[in-house]
């Protein structure tokens, strides 16, 4: 017969909504529970009254948070039930349809991108004037109906233009090693929020890449002039659609990826402050070798070409993931030199 403890450790602590286990379990330690834990706890619990997809992914960032912020306590109250308690995220994930299983990133060296486009005419703006009127956010091919093909897969969004970008930045140089233990507990904090968002982000461009070649997004009528619907394509718009789907979409991932890992590593509290100084020497290597962004550049080249050039599903699906619906819409309108210098940002690792 299983005792007490082995039964506490192998019951199922995410499915029934009668009885939190999980919450009861972390309250049979007499010692206090660090905000961490307590916000594992509370979305655990609103996980069970709710059990969505959106919930699951709050479960976990707080459970991995828990686990690396606090690995002590988590050594003494979580590891008994981390394989249990993992195993049963996993099927939750699959149950919700949320991708989990791990794709490979392909290495730098893959990356060659041929130069991009010198000069590229805004279409969107070029045929509102012929046509005497601009009606830029109502002609957009196929991001709303990207969205209603994929669903909420393809819905994270960035929430303004710097985020997620601050953090690294200010955290460069060696003040940050000398800053008191309450900054850098906070930007532990941000940086595994933004971690999870980094890998929301991936999660949802390979979700785009794995269906590059299907409907929609294979689709002619989802990628015509932009401004004149149905008018001939010239030989570049097929040339750039291949690219961005084959080549620029494949590093794009890739880097966010690396900022994944990045940030996830920034998470923990001293090794962040490593990896951030670790990051500012990177930069500046690639600055004084002459490669700093050259690739990063072509990408984003690549991708404001196709924007302000051709009403397509495929590019304003990246692009809105990158940033959001509203910025994309806005992108569409800008200079081709804007709407590179705004995409390219979007497209660093640190």
């Amino acid at each position: 017969m299983a005792t007490c403890e082995s039964e506490e450790t192998t019951m199922p602590y995410l499915i029934g909504r009668a009885e939190n286990r999980f919450e009861a379990r972390m309250n049979t330690f007499r010692e206090g529970n660090s905000p961490q834990l307590t916000s594992t706890i509370k979305a655990v619990k609103t996980y069970l009254v709710e059990p969505t997809a959106v919930r699951i992914r709050d479960v976990k960032f707080c459970w991995v948070a828990w686990k690396i912020q606090k690995p002590h306590e988590f050594g003494r109250k979580g590891e008994e039930i981390r394989t249990v308690f993992e195993a049963e995220m996993l099927t939750e994930y699959r149950m919700r349809g949320i991708k989990v299983d791990p794709d490979a990133v392909p290495p730098p060296q893959v990356f060659a991108l041929p130069d991009p486009p010198r000069a590229v005419i805004n279409n969107w703006r070029y045929n509102a004037k012929l046509g005497g009127k601009l009606g830029m956010a109502g002609a957009s091919a196929g991001v709303s109906a990207a969205g209603t093909v994929l669903g909420q897969g393809l819905g994270t969004v960035a929430t303004g233009l710097a985020l997620g970008t601050a953090v690294a930045v200010s955290a460069t140089g060696v003040g940050l090693i000398a800053a008191s233990v309450a900054v850098t507990v906070g930007t532990s904090v941000l940086s595994a929020r933004a971690a999870w968002k980094s890998a929301n982000h991936r999660d949802a461009l390979i979700e785009i890449y794995e269906q590059r070649d299907q409907h929609p997004f294979n689709n002619e009528t989802y990628c015509q002039v932009a401004g004149r619907s149905g008018s001939p394509k010239p030989r570049e718009a097929y040339i750039q659609h291949d690219m961005i789907a084959n080549q620029v979409l494949p590093y794009v991932i890739y880097q966010k990826d690396r900022k994944f890992k990045r940030r996830a590593v920034g998470a923990i509290p001293i090794i962040g402050s490593i990896e951030s100084i670790r990051g500012a020497g990177n930069y500046l290597y690639k600055r004084a070798k002459g490669t700093q962004g050259n690739l990063r550049h072509h990408a984003a080249c690549w991708l404001a070409a196709h924007l302000v050039s051709f009403d397509c599903m495929l590019v304003q699906a990246i692009v809105k993931e990158l940033y959001s619906e509203p910025e994309m819409e806005w992108l569409k309108g800008q200079e081709y030199r804007i709407a590179i210098e705004h995409i390219e940002r979007k497209l660093k690792s640190t």
